[in-house]
Formats: structure tokens, C-alpha cells, sequence
């Protein structure tokens, strides 16, 4: 078998990985592995991270998958609309397009179903196990090896390295939508919680899920369906038999028709894709039981056993998120698909409550914004979220835009009323008001903590057993905002149904913790929502780019330590970065705090890479970070500017090997001046600095009044320079112009500038005089300062 390598039907970027070449591949030289390759298709194939071995085999494989003119078109139609972005000075590569390893495999059309195949099962499996299920499928494809040759086979890592390529090509297609709404069949509350780790010990019923080979076995015999061998085939199975149908119909056309029950009445079909009058190509039964005579069969039956259990216990000891089955979910219906019933209670029954709560908690988020004297200043440090949608009446605007479910003209209305109370005391009162209102109508035992009452619900739940805590829906919800307002997602990416349930998970244990506090303490429940407002439970936090990683791949675990200086991760087939790496000299210090989201992978001449991250200093230690160091404004930092005025920057990028054995780059930001290079900046410590420096000045007109002395000490030492210390009272206070490099500089190498936006300078300094820090550094407009000092 001899196939050419041709650019994809569509187009893509013209790079010269498009150039046509000939592989020969022999069936029977194959299963003594024996392919033959030309020089240049070894190099390209070798460069591209493919073992030149399974690249054959895949080769081989995808001859035995018959997909139809219209599936491979979805695939040819995904792969050539697959976004790209560029780096800075386009170094580095975010998604698919560039030089990308996949434009290899997907060079010949059987390579193109082998692909199609792998990115179908990594959007609903993690890549290791879609690997392991693609390496039993070729050992069923390959049927006439004999076992004493199974070892011609490509291992389970060179399996992975080849999915891999694979993951993230459907991600902004409708088909993992289309998975999620198939599975929906066994109508689980929960998807993927018996992979968590804490209380590991309590048994909970979860989606069902089977195993590799079983999977693999049903997928081979759907293909023999679409080749003409099999006229109907029966799947009897819990959630991975209905996936199996939603890939017959993606990729191969099949009439398919899902059943909710063993009876198989007109009420049971969850969902068919034909007439009535038509037969089906592929029945679906749901059961968990093993197969009966009750069930009416014809042709061929396949049983998929529930390996849910199995796979729970060996949890308890080593907690995977391989064994999740999970599709998307639309934005339109993310709530209600998710959290079910529970959604509905919340957003017509409990309306109003949940609208005060909303709108409360957008005049919560802009006290911390504006550096509210009333916010306790640990919550001020901590806050990482300073994005227009990520307060105030903003926030309640972009939760419409980002979840349609609650666009409603009386929710919002409520909520905007809310968002406008008048001191941070008044919202503060307002949230726990309405929480404890949605708690007396929940009454589970966080809820009735929270209400300081005992006497739980006949029930020992105050509601039916499969819904959810309403309180913790409620953050759920809030904290759902209050992260995707600094995340940019691609159109068509939509979060996982996994991912969505994690964060729930993580606020139910927040919840509960708060309730439990209550009666003995004197706790707000504001800590619920306020970032590092437990600090008994920092493990639930996440960085924005931790918490992108969640909901939109959900294959992190919480406690999971989140190492420091990362600034892009490729995890799965969807790509993570902060906006710094595309544009570092930003004049808005918010924008190099973005996490964008796309699929594909991290690329740096044309090799993929799991992480960016940056060399480790003493700043990047977790308890250095929160200490304040003797020397808070290192004088190297008015060097580095005095000799890098007028200069520019450039990215530095080095390849080695983490301590996972995964492929990671160390990326700098050069500071560079008449082409020598005065200092280096890593992406990562600048943005954690930022973060740290917005949001901690507190100016209106009588915070100015408030800093009039200030002010007029501020006046008789001023210069007309960049860069100058001045003293107030006893605080020694660097000032620098706030300009893309010397931000850059800064705040890479002082502790926690603070950074000046709509506030005077005079009001800027004040809040460092007021903690009484000794040194500290402002990121201020000199330029502008004069007119600014003016007080009415």
C-alpha cells in the first residue's frame, strides 16, 4: 500500500509541511515491523515528535475506518478552521495551523480517519485513556497478527504521543456537544465526582464507565456496520455505548436510536437521528445490569459492562480523571445541563434571592477593586481579578452575555439594584441575607448551619436526594463569572460538563466549611466567594489560568500543588496563556493578565511543548511570595532603566525537560538596548505582581482630602524625571513612569509595586504609607502629575 501525502481539503497555512511525499506500507511488512520510508518523510515524520513505526500502523489502521464523504468533511472542516495565535515576534504558537505535527498525519487520507477516530474518543476521554482504547482498537484492526507478534504493535506510549497530535481538532466543533447530549441518556446527576480525592471513602453514584478494550471492541463493530458486514448491531451500556453512537453518526452516518430503559417503549428513546418509517443502522439500550432475556434483540448484540466500580476502588488509592466520561455543554443551557433541576429551582422559584445575591456580590467584587477601607487587607492582597466584567454592574451584564440563562429582564433588574448599594457594609448584608433565604428553602445541613437552625428537613435533605445544595449552586454560579471575566475563549468552545461540576465541588466544600464556622465563630459568609478568603482551604483556590484549566479540560485535581511560573500549559488538546506572551508591551497592565483559551498545543519550531515556564528565583518561593523581603525595591531595577531608556524587548525561549519528563520551555522577556541585552523578565512574576499591585489604592474626592498632606510633601520634592524616591513620613517610595518597559522591569523585580490607574498619585503613596511599609515602589504618570496634585 502506497499513499501520497497531500495538503488538507480546505486549506491551511502554507508552510512546508505541506509538500507532498510517498510513504510505502505493507500490511504484511507491518506486522513484522517492517515499513519502509523515504529519508525526507523519516526527518519530517521524526521532527514532527511521531514515532515513524506507529505513524505506519496508524497509516494501516485508518484503511479499516469507512468514514463517510460528510464525516471526513467535518473533519477536513475542523482541522482548516482550527484558530492559530502568535506569540510575540511570533516565537512562539498557540493551536493548530503553524507547522503543526497534525498536518503529518492527517497527509493521507487513511491518516485523516485515524485522526478523526483519536480526536473523537480525547474529547470525551483524557488523552491516556482515548490512547489506550486506540491501541486496542488496532489490535482488533489488525486482526490476523498472530499473538507471539503482538509486541509489532506500537506501545502504550507511543499510542499516546500519536493521540496526542490528535486531542483538541473537535474542541470548537459541535461534536463533543453532540456526545454530551447522547450520553444524557443515563440521566446521571453527577459525571466524574468518584475520581476525587477527598472523601474518596463515600461511595457515590456516578456516570458510567467501561473499559478499554470493551470500548474498542463496540467501535470496531460499528465500522462493520458502515463497510456493509453488519446489517444492525445492539449496544446494551451505560454512557460510553451511547458515545460510541454519537461517533457512528459524527463520522460514519449511522441511523442511530438511544433507549432509556430495558423496555424499549416510544417513551424510553431518549434520541434518534431518522424517520420513524426508517430502520436504525445502531440501537442503544442503556442498562447497568448484565444482559437479560427480557431485552428484545435482533442481528448482533454487543454488552458494554459497567466497570464503574472497579475503577472507583482503585480511585481511592490513586484518583484519575482518565476513567471520566464527559462531553460540553452550549453556554446556552451550561446551567440546566449540568446542575439539572436544581438550576430551574434556583433561577424562578428562588429568583430574587438569587438576583440580590448576584448583584451583592458585584458590589462586593468592586470594593475590592477600588481598595475599600472596609475590606480587610488580606482580601485586598489576595485579589486577582481587576477586568471590567469582573465587578460592579459589569458583572451582572457579562453573566447575561456569558450564561444566556441568566439574561432574564427581572433578574437582571434585581441585580443591578443590588450592585448599587451604597457602602461594601451594605452589600456585605444584603449576600448573606439572601443566602440565608435560598438556605430556608434548601435546608441541607450546610444550609441549616448557615441559618443556625438545627432541625433539618424530614427528609435529612429539604429536598429530593438528586438535588443540589442551592447555596452552593448560587457561588457556584458567582465564581463562575467572577473567572470567566478574565478568560478569552475562542468562538464554539464551549466548558466541559466535568469541569463545571469540579468547581461546583470545590464550593460545596467551601460552603461547608463557612457553615461549619459559623455557630462557633464570628464568620462572614463573604469568604465564600472572596478569593484566599479561607485560608484553611487555599487548595480550592485557583490562578485565573489553574481555574481555565478546570473548566475547560477539567484533568487538574484542586490539591494538586499549582506550581509557580507557569504562563501557558497545553494539557489534552486545549491550549492555556496568559496575554503577556503575545503581548508583553501592553499599555493596559489588566491586558497582560488575560488567559486565553484555544484548542491545540504549544509549539515552538514545529515541536509541541506541555508548559512555558521560567527560571526559579527566591520571589517564585510560596512563602516569599507572601513575606515581605528586606530589600522590597532592589536598586539594579534604577540601573537596568537609566541604560534601557528608549530600548525594546524581545522573547528568549529555551526547551529542556521538566522534572515530570515533559517537554517545557523557559521563556524570557529580554530587555534589550542598542541589540545588548540589560535584563531579563519572566511572563509569569510580572503578571502575579500586577495582580498583587491593582486594586489597593483607595481615591475619591475625599480620599484626596484624606491625603492632602501627602499631597503637598509629594509637591516640594517632585522632579520632572522618570524615575525618583522620595520620602514621606517614614516610608522611603520609588516612583517610576508607568510605561510598557519600565512595567515590565518593575514589576519582575519589586516587591508588589503598586500600580496607579484612575487614582492620584498623592492617594497611590497613602496606601503604602497606611501599612506601613518602609520601601515600596508606585508604577505612576509622572508625566501628568502636576495637574493631578491640584486639589479643589
Amino acid at each position: 500500500m502506497s499513499e501520497e501525502m497531500v495538503p488538507l481539503t480546505g486549506g491551511g497555512p502554507a508552510t512546508d509541511y505541506n509538500a507532498p511525499f510517498q510513504v510505502t506500507i505493507d500490511a504484511g511488512a507491518a506486522a513484522s515491523g517492517m515499513i519502509n520510508f523515504s529519508v525526507n518523510a523519516l526527518a519530517r515524520i521524526s521532527h514532527a515528535g511521531i514515532d515513524h513505526f506507529a505513524f505506519g500502523v496508524s497509516v494501516l489502521v485508518g484503511n479499516t475506518i469507512p468514514c463517510t464523504t460528510a464525516g471526513l468533511e467535518r473533519f477536513y472542516t475542523a482541522l482548516s478552521t482550527a484558530p492559530v495565535h502568535a506569540g510575540f515576534q511570533k516565537v512562539l504558537w498557540f493551536g493548530f495551523g503553524h507547522r503543526t505535527p497534525i498536518q503529518i498525519l492527517t497527509g493521507t487520507e487513511s491518516g485523516c480517519r485515524f485522526a478523526a477516530l483519536s480526536a473523537c474518543l480525547a474529547e470525551v476521554y483524557s488523552v491516556n485513556m482515548a490512547a489506550g482504547i486506540m491501541l486496542e482498537f488496532t489490535r482488533k484492526a489488525i486482526g490476523h497478527i498472530s499473538d507471539s507478534q503482538q509486541n509489532a504493535l506500537p506501545s502504550r506510549l507511543q499510542m499516546t504521543l500519536l493521540v496526542e497530535k490528535c486531542a483538541g481538532i473537535f474542541s470548537a466543533s459541535s461534536f463533543p456537544l453532540w456526545a454530551e447530549q447522547y450520553m444524557s441518556f443515563d440521566r446521571e446527576a453527577v459525571v466524574g465526582q468518584h475520581a476525587w480525592r477527598h472523601g474518596s471513602n463515600r461511595t457515590r453514584r456516578t456516570r458510567g464507565v467501561a473499559s478499554a478494550a470493551e470500548i474498542a471492541n463496540a467501535l470496531h463493530a460499528i465500522m462493520d456496520i458502515r463497510a456493509g458486514s453488519t446489517r444492525h448491531l445492539t449496544l446494551i451500556g451505560v454512557a460510553d455505548a451511547a458515545l460510541i453512537a454519537a461517533i457512528g453518526a459524527w463520522l460514519l452516518e449511522l441511523r442511530v436510536i438511544l433507549y432509556t430503559s430495558e423496555r424499549q417503549q416510544d417513551d424510553d428513546v431518549w434520541f434518534r437521528n431518522f424517520r420513524e418509517e426508517e430502520d436504525p443502522h445502531l440501537t442503544v439500550i442503556y442498562s447497568r445490569q448484565p444482559t437479560g432475556s427480557a431485552l428484545v434483540q435482533r442481528d448482533r448484540t454487543i454488552q458494554i459492562s459497567d466497570m464503574t466500580a472497579l475503577f472507583k476502588s482503585h480511585s481511592e488509592l490513586e484518583p484519575s480523571h482518565d476513567h471520566v466520561v464527559s462531553g460540553r455543554v452550549p453556554w446556552e443551557e451550561a446551567l440546566e445541563r449540568t446542575f439539572g433541576d436544581t438550576t430551574t429551582v434556583l433561577l424562578s422559584t428562588r429568583k430574587q434571592s438569587f438576583a440580590s445575591a448576584l448583584g451583592s456580590a458585584a458590589r462586593i467584587f468592586s470594593a475590592l477593586n477600588e481598595g475599600d477601607p472596609d475590606v480587610p487587607r488580606d482580601w485586598l492582597r489576595a485579589g486577582t481579578m481587576y477586568f471590567p466584567a469582573s465587578h460592579g454592574a459589569d458583572f451582572v451584564h457579562f453573566a447575561g452575555r456569558r450564561f444566556p440563562e441568566l439574561a432574564d429582564s427581572d433578574l437582571c433588574r434585581q441585580a443591578l439594584l443590588s450592585a448599587n448599594a451604597e457602602t461594601y457594609q451594605e452589600a456585605c448584608a444584603a449576600f448573606e441575607e439572601s443566602l440565608s433565604d435560598l438556605a430556608s428553602w434548601c435546608r441541607c445541613k450546610p444550609c441549616c448551619q448557615i441559618q443556625r437552625d438545627s432541625q433539618q428537613s424530614p427528609e435529612g435533605q429539604g429536598r429530593p436526594v438528586s438535588q443540589r445544595c442551592l447555596v452552593s449552586l448560587a457561588v457556584t454560579i458567582i465564581r463562575l463569572i467572577r473567572g470567566l471575566s478574565g478568560i478569552k475563549v475562542i468562538e464554539g468552545l464551549c466548558p466541559t460538563r466535568k469541569g463545571l461540576e469540579y468547581i461546583d465541588k470545590l464550593q460545596q466544600i467551601r460552603v461547608a466549611r463557612v457553615a461549619g464556622l459559623l455557630d462557633a465563630q464570628d464568620v462572614s459568609v463573604v469568604k465564600i466567594i472572596v478569593e484566599r478568603g479561607i485560608w484553611d482551604l487555599i487548595w480550592t483556590e485557583a490562578s485565573p489560568l489553574r481555574f481555565a484549566e478546570y473548566l475547560f479540560r477539567a484533568s487538574q485535581f484542586a490539591d494538586e500543588e499549582e506550581g509557580p511560573g507557569v504562563s501557558a500549559s497545553s494539557r489534552d488538546g486545549i491550549c492555556f496563556y496568559l496575554d503577556i506572551l503575545r503581548n508583553p508591551l501592553a499599555e493596559d497592565p489588566t491586558a497582560l493578565c488575560w488567559v486565553n483559551v484555544i484548542p491545540g498545543h504549544i509549539q515552538f519550531e514545529g515541536r509541541l511543548y506541555n508548559r512555558v515556564t521560567e527560571k526559579t528565583t527566591d520571589l517564585y518561593n510560596e512563602g516569599a511570595l507572601w513575606k515581605i523581603p528586606s530589600d522590597c525595591v532592589p536598586s539594579k531595577v534604577f540601573r537596568i532603566l537609566e541604560r534601557c531608556a528608549g530600548g525594546n524587548v524581545m522573547l528568549d525561549v529555551t526547551d529542556r525537560t521538566g522534572s515530570d519528563r515533559q517537554p517545557t520551555l523557559e521563556v524570557f522577556i529580554e530587555v534589550l538596548r542598542i541589540a545588548e541585552r540589560e535584563a531579563t523578565v519572566g511572563p509569569w512574576i510580572v503578571v502575579h505582581n500586577i495582580s498583587r499591585g491593582l486594586g489597593r489604592i483607595r481615591c475619591r474626592n475625599e480620599g484626596c482630602n484624606e491625603s492632602k498632606t501627602i499631597t503637598g510633601d509629594i509637591s516640594k520634592v517632585i522632579e520632572d524625571r522618570p524615575v525618583q524616591t522620595i520620602t514621606v513620613g517614614k516610608s522611603k517610595v520609588s516612583l517610576f513612569e508607568d510605561d510598557p518597559v519600565s512595567r515590565l522591569v518593575v514589576a519582575s523585580n519589586c516587591w508588589e509595586p503598586l500600580i496607579q490607574r484612575e487614582e492620584c498619585l498623592a492617594c497611590s503613596v497613602s496606601a503604602g504609607c497606611k501599612q506601613v511599609w518602609k520601601e515600596f515602589a508606585v508604577l505612576c504618570r509622572l508625566q501628568s502629575i502636576r495637574p493631578r496634585m491640584i486639589i479643589g
